[in-house]
Parts: C-alpha cells; sequence; structure tokens
C-alpha cells in the first residue's frame, strides 16, 4: 500500500452535468464555464488533512482552497474521501484557457508526515451567460 496517495477530480454539480451531457460530453468533462461551481472530490489513503489551489490570473488571480473547505465525507481502513464546492462570484470572470488545481495531502508516517501532491486540468470555454444565451436562441 502507497502510505502517501492522492487522486483528484474537479467535476460539475447534477445540474450542470444534465447541461454537459445534453450538448454530448461525458458528465465528468474537464470544460467549464466560467461561473459554474466547482465539485471537488480527492481520495487520499488516510490523510492528516488535504488541501489545494488554483490560479486562474487575471482579476480572479489564486484562489486556495483550504483544508477547512473540504470536508471528509467517507472513511475506510485505506481510503478517505474529501469534498469541496467552490463557488465565488468574481469566477464568472476567470478567462477562456486551461488551469491546473493542485491538490496536496498530508499523511502521518510514525512521528513524521509524509506528503502527497496531485493535479487536475480544467478548461474554460465560455461563461455561464454566454451558455444560457446560447441556448434561449435554440
Amino acid at each position: 500500500m502507497n502510505i502517501a496517495r492522492l487522486d483528484s477530480l474537479v467535476t460539475h454539480t447534477p445540474e450542470w452535468w444534465d447541461n454537459w451531457v445534453a450538448d454530448g460530453y461525458d458528465k465528468d468533462t474537464n470544460k467549464f464555464y466560467a461561473g459554474e461551481k466547482f465539485i471537488i472530490r480527492l481520495k487520499s489513503s488516510p490523510a492528516a488533512y488535504v488541501w489545494g489551489e488554483v490560479d486562474f490570473g487575471g482579476s480572479v488571480g489564486k484562489v486556495n482552497i483550504p483544508q477547512s473547505a473540504l470536508k471528509l465525507v467517507s472513511t475506510s481502513t485505506y481510503e478517505y474521501i474529501s469534498e469541496a464546492e467552490l463557488w465565488r462570484d468574481d469566477l464568472v470572470k476567470i478567462k477562456n484557457g486551461g488551469y491546473m488545481f493542485n491538490f496536496h495531502s498530508m499523511h502521518p508516517v510514525n512521528s513524521l508526515y509524509k506528503q502527497a501532491d496531485d493535479h487536475y486540468i480544467i478548461e474554460i470555454v465560455g461563461d455561464i451567460y454566454d451558455y444560457f444565451q446560447f441556448h434561449q436562441r435554440y
């Protein structure tokens, strides 16, 4: 067993899953519209805590995802699952392009900690206002 393991997923709310699937994408596509709520799911070997960050540049800048935002939703002997929702008013201002979420976990190993890291890349392909205007016309 890997003492320090971390796997990340940044996905959509169920409402946005429906929108993406209706447009021909997998529900866990890494494409997003600026202004969507990000659902973060981290699977790790038992960790003392997890946290993350993403830099959207421009007027939004770096967004921290503190350990207090990530709630432990499932535990077993070998795996913890933590989840968070990331949304702020200014996220609608994210420019089109690729962005990398960086996640980290600290794992107790005797009296020391071992850190694990994982990354998840998303692509912003417009904003929620563009999406709804498009669908209102057609």
